[in-house]
């Protein structure tokens, strides 16, 4: 009976340890606790479309952003990483009086983090709780209009919880703004401090249970995120989406939309489409 308990035990560890490492049950738009293991890469492409409504009285415009983000992270040791955010954007803005259009494309600032796990607590195969520490900063590519062409630092905190087919991750990270383009289009641009709050709750569809053939899991993914800026600014979004995780890699579908917003100074955001792979290596 023992040996058939260690049996068990054994298949359940491989198992977690084949179908876990991907990303860590990582959701699209909230921050994690997770990160590579010492001496690991992991790349991950998203590819993302909003469309923004600017109803400013003088130049009310309809304006289309695509975004291509590269992020690549590197695991320093067990517990630090290094993360670097490289987000590439076309903007195409249509007056919504003229009809004129106007287009920018390029690269848009570029974000450095590094990722301390400062806490862990391994319930389990596979339940674990983590808390870590993020800091960084934004710096600016100096591509006009595109760039806010200053530095701005980035502190903040993530928390991830895994128990059973259930999953918690969050974060609160606050930008110091110390410049910022003259025409604002997204939140925490500009000349304003931003703090951004993030929630998300994963659930595992299948497998119901891990296996000594499980190679592969699939998650619903729901998420909240909000926004303020020291300008008075606010908004709140939800996210759907789903999440396939392998061994090696991980696929992702999400789409986020406003469910309240306050909006002075810059564009009001629609519904956002995101796709993303993601591979260790």
């Amino acid at each position: 009976m023992a040996m058939n308990k260690l049996i068990s035990l054994a298949a359940v560890l491989l198992c977690a340890w084949i179908v876990a490492p991907a990303s860590g049950q990582q959701a699209t738009f909230a921050p994690a606790a997770v990160q590579p293991s010492a001496d690991v890469w992991q790349f991950r492409q998203l590819v993302g479309y909003t469309r923004l409504k600017d109803r400013s009285a003088d130049d009310p415009a309809t304006i289309d952003r695509w975004e291509t983000r590269s992020i690549i992270s590197y695991g320093l040791t067990g517990d630090l990483a290094l993360v670097a955010s490289i987000p590439s954007v076309v903007r195409v803005s249509r007056d919504d009086l003229s009809g004129d259009r106007d287009t920018v494309g390029g690269i848009e600032d570029i974000t450095i983090l590094g990722q301390w796990r400062f806490w862990q607590d391994d319930s389990g195969a596979t339940d674990t709780t983590r808390l870590a520490l993020l800091f960084g900063a934004e710096v600016p590519t100096f591509i006009t209009p595109l760039s806010s062409e200053s530095v701005d630092p980035i502190v903040g905190i993530a928390a991830t919880h895994i128990t059973g087919r259930h999953s918690f991750n969050g974060g609160v990270r606050y930008k110091l703004n110390t410049g910022g383009p003259d025409k604002r289009m997204m939140a925490g641009d500009g000349g304003h401090d931003a703090l951004f709050a993030d929630v998300n709750y994963l659930y595992r569809i299948a497998p119901a249970a891990y296996g000594p053939d499980t190679t592969a899991a699939t998650y619903l993914v729901s998420e909240f995120s909000f926004v303020y800026e020291t300008n008075g600014d606010t908004e709140g979004r939800l996210g759907l989406g789903i999440l396939y995780e392998a061994r090696t890699w991980a696929a992702e579908v999400a789409v986020q939309f406003p469910v309240w917003r306050d909006l002075r100074y810059r564009p009001e955001p629609g519904v956002s489409i995101v796709v993303g792979i993601r591979f260790l290596f």
